[in-house]
């Protein structure tokens, strides 16, 4: 494990409580639901939990991050509205819900995602073992925290992505994600393993898909960090 992350992780999420009260309501998480979850992160992370958690108007170029309480049923997260570019991510059902809940930091940018952009989040890793790492247009980082059993068991081992914009999305272009763990490990390269996929209109529809040696798992107090690259379609470099 990367200690160096996590220690960072950890002091970013006991500083993210100190900093909610000055982001202008970044979480961007709608409060149709209860406001109060049992939680360690009481007062750090946003409590209220939702199937569908709403954007915020309005468009900036800059990071952006939003909290998210995992729940039993799939959910999905809005990315906030950035640079004209708009999103989400479809987060499966949690099998093994504990108490306190496990939740989730999700940060994304159009450039690598730092502290400076937002104190709370961990910076992403370099992407150069990805095989079109020199073509990312967007930048996510998840941390999942919560849970004695330090692991989160979904539903699936597939995460939903979809991203569009008119400016950083073309069709002559080819789409794909590339993931890398908290261990610094490629897990996914969809060019690399020929899973990139072409643009209907201005969105790109990609997934997430946790490998076999992951099962539908992920450790808690980790990171996933996800890479949007592209090449031209003709190019088979």
């Amino acid at each position: 494990m990367d200690i160096d992350r996590l220690i960072r992780a950890t002091v970013a999420f006991s500083l993210s409580g100190l900093l909610s009260g000055c982001t202008g309501g970044e979480s961007g998480l709608a409060s149709s639901v209860s406001p109060t979850v049992p939680s360690t992160y009481q007062g750090v992370m946003t409590a209220e939990r939702a199937s569908t958690l709403a954007a915020p108007n309005g468009s900036t170029c800059g990071q952006r991050h939003l909290y998210a309480t995992l729940q039993a049923t799939e959910m999905t997260v809005h990315f906030r509205p950035d640079c004209g570019a708009t999103g989400n991510l479809r987060i499966p059902g949690v099998t093994n819900l504990q108490s306190p809940l496990q939740e989730m930091l999700l940060c994304e940018s159009p450039q690598p995602v730092t502290h400076a952009g937002s104190p709370h989040c961990s910076p992403s890793l370099a992407d150069g073992n990805c095989q079109q790492a020199n073509s990312t247009i967007w930048y996510v980082t998840i941390f999942f925290a919560g849970g004695p059993s330090r692991q989160i068991d979904f539903a699936t081992n597939k995460f939903p992505v979809k991203f569009s914009s008119n400016t950083l999305v073309g069709l002559s272009n080819l789409y794909g994600l590339c993931v890398i763990d908290n261990e610094d490990d490629v897990i996914q390269d969809d060019f690399a393993d020929g899973h990139d996929v072409a643009p209907k209109g201005d969105t790109v529809n990609l997934k997430v898909v946790l490998p076999p040696s992951f099962g539908s798992s992920y450790p808690d107090y980790t990171d996933m960090d996800l890479f949007f690259e592209t090449k031209p379609a003709g190019d088979e470099r």
